[in-house]
């Protein structure tokens, strides 16, 4: 399994757990079903957003400009090396950015 399945799978995991206890206290405390399978869909739905973020930033790279104040960044998914060498020697490299240069 890759890594980003796994990490997918333990925020799955985690988030259902969560759900389950969430759903046991306030059935202890006498909420209605419906409050319960709502505050689940909830928990559920966080749960699927941050397993899409997290597999995601497993597949991604972030190169951004060392210059104090430069706001360049590249993002870069599903890349070759060449292609990621030259993106980051782009993004690092200032004076290739920057329109005062």
């Amino acid at each position: 399994m890759k890594k980003t399945a796994v990490e997918a799978v333990a925020v799955a995991i985690a988030t259902g757990g969560v759900a389950i206890a969430a759903a046991t206290q306030l059935a202890e405390h006498h909420v209605s079903i419906t409050s319960i399978t709502l505050t689940v869909l909830a928990i559920s739905s966080i749960g699927a957003v941050l397993e899409s973020l997290v597999r995601e930033g497993f597949r991604t790279v972030l190169y951004t400009c060392p210059v104090e104040d430069c706001r360049v960044f590249i993002r870069a998914r599903e890349t070759n090396e060449a292609e990621l060498n030259r993106l980051r020697e782009m993004a690092t490299d200032h004076d290739k950015h920057d329109p005062t240069a």
